[in-house]
């Protein structure tokens, strides 16, 4: 709720806020239900049969260019299951993940992953992370990168529901260096519980500033398009993730000289 009003502020009332909440619960759980019957092959057929794919010509003609195609997309809808659709599709498909150091969730983690029948790059050491996508975008496969959570350490501060969020720069510093297209892609819940794989034309940009400038407006683009799609589906987004909890310096250093003059006072 606190996000909530975060977002939205005077924009929903109470009322709305609530139901937004209800709401986002109940798909929740769906999701963890559709999550846990994939590893059925039955049950992980019929899921497969239950997406659409909207704008399928989008990703057709990125991936003709040969440069492969950076995915970007959000915590929205059941997004695990988006890449069986992909590969059922006959995509060559891989989804960037977060890789564990400890060996109780590493093996928990990745032997569900790895049963559900979709290709992984794990995140545990960023050189070698991006090796693996550069190397998977030389050899024309589509990469799934989730850009819309809180970014700790590396972020670029960009707007997002007229606050700045510190975001992952990844998508945009790949792009500079190989060319590949990004690609925005949602996996929406329709109300009769199937899905709707809604794949958007290649991001466009003229960024004609230095590189640092260019990655922070291209991220600032992939946030935007993310937003847009939760302002318009927003019990589907996973409002229990701390997205603004890192600030950036310039408020810190507000925050320190206003208690130290306080002190003073």
């Amino acid at each position: 709720m606190g996000n909530l009003d975060l977002a939205f502020g005077s924009e929903k009332n109470r009322k709305e806020k609530l139901k937004i909440y209800r709401n986002f619960n109940i798909n929740m759980v769906k999701n963890f239900l559709e999550m846990i019957s994939s590893l059925h092959n039955r049950k992980q057929r019929e899921l497969i049969n239950s997406i659409q794919i909207v704008g399928k010509e989008n990703l057709d003609a990125s991936l003709q260019k040969g440069k492969g195609v950076i995915a970007v997309s959000a915590h929205l809808g059941n997004f695990t299951i988006l890449g069986l659709k992909l590969m059922n599709n006959g995509y060559c498909f891989r989804n960037v993940v977060r890789g564990f150091t400890d060996p109780l969730r590493k093996h928990i983690y990745e032997k569900y992953r790895m049963k559900q029948g979709q290709s992984f790059i794990f995140t545990r050491t960023s050189n070698q992370t991006l090796k693996n996508i550069i190397q998977a975008l030389r050899n024309n496969e589509v990469v799934f990168i989730i850009t819309d959570e809180n970014k700790r350490h590396g972020g670029v501060f960009v707007n997002f529901f007229n606050r700045l969020a510190s975001t992952n720069p990844g998508p945009a510093i790949i792009h500079l260096r190989t060319g590949a297209e990004m690609v925005p892609m949602f996996l929406i819940r329709k109300p009769d519980n199937t899905h709707m794989l809604i794949i958007e034309p290649p991001l466009n940009f003229n960024c004609q500033g230095n590189r640092q400038v260019c990655v922070k407006e291209i991220t600032s683009l992939i946030t935007q398009k993310i937003e847009d799609y939760i302002r318009k589906y927003p019990s589907q987004w996973m409002w229990n993730h701390r997205r603004w909890r890192t600030r950036p310096p310039e408020e810190k250093a507000q925050k320190v000289s206003y208690a130290y003059r306080k002190v003073l006072n």
